[in-house]
């Protein structure tokens, strides 16, 4: 009986251990919101208010962890910015490729020389091995009086060879009166004037 039980164990710690090494080779593409300014990082919310990060585990066989922004204007996607930064993946020695770190994205609101809102943006690919920080602006025609964050509510998984996901933005408007958003084409449709950074897994 004690040799049946045993080799009963056996048997089901070798298929658990089967199914974690199947699971570690699927590909992933995953996005998790997180709070920036958790614990004692509080006290620096004054200085970077307008602000995001998102935790990313990726793996596949893309070379790169790209970021890329839209700029909608009147409910209309009417730029898209392919690309505004990014970090290379690393080889994993299977066959496959990863990267697991943050994204984290501010923006500064001034004034270009027209007088019309511009929007500075700085964005912060960061892993246990190090960072790399990009910097991008975004002019507005016209300027704006009101503006809200749109962030990434819930995890997000989506295609790691193909896929694309918001991960966090903007919106403004000249008017006095913001509406509750997400990334939801539907509901960016309701925007006057908005930017939504997105990451994509691409080849260098």
């Amino acid at each position: 009986m004690k040799k049946i039980l045993s080799l009963t164990l056996l048997l089901l710690f070798s298929i658990s251990l089967l199914s974690c090494s199947t699971e570690n080779r699927e590909p992933v593409f995953q996005v998790t919101p997180t709070d920036l300014f958790a614990g004692d990082a509080m006290k620096f919310k004054p200085f970077i208010e307008n602000a995001g990060a998102v935790k990313v585990q990726y793996r596949g066989d893309k070379e790169s962890i790209r970021l890329l922004a839209e700029v909608w204007v009147n409910g209309e996607l009417q730029d898209i910015h392919p690309q505004i930064g990014g970090f290379l993946t690393k080889e994993t020695g299977n066959g496959s490729r990863e990267w697991n770190g943050e994204v984290i994205i501010s923006l500064e609101m001034t004034e270009n020389v027209e007088g019309y809102s511009q929007y500075a943006a700085k964005s912060v690919f960061y892993e246990g091995s190090g960072h790399v920080g990009y910097g991008y602006t975004f002019d507005a025609d016209e300027a704006h009086t009101a503006f809200g964050h749109i962030p990434l509510y819930q995890e997000q998984r989506v295609s790691p060879e193909e896929g694309e996901v918001a991960i966090w933005g903007l919106q403004a408007t000249n008017l006095n009166a913001l509406r509750t958003m997400d990334f939801s084409p539907e509901q960016l449709k309701l925007t006057d004037w908005a930017v939504i950074f997105k990451l994509a897994a691409t080849d260098a």
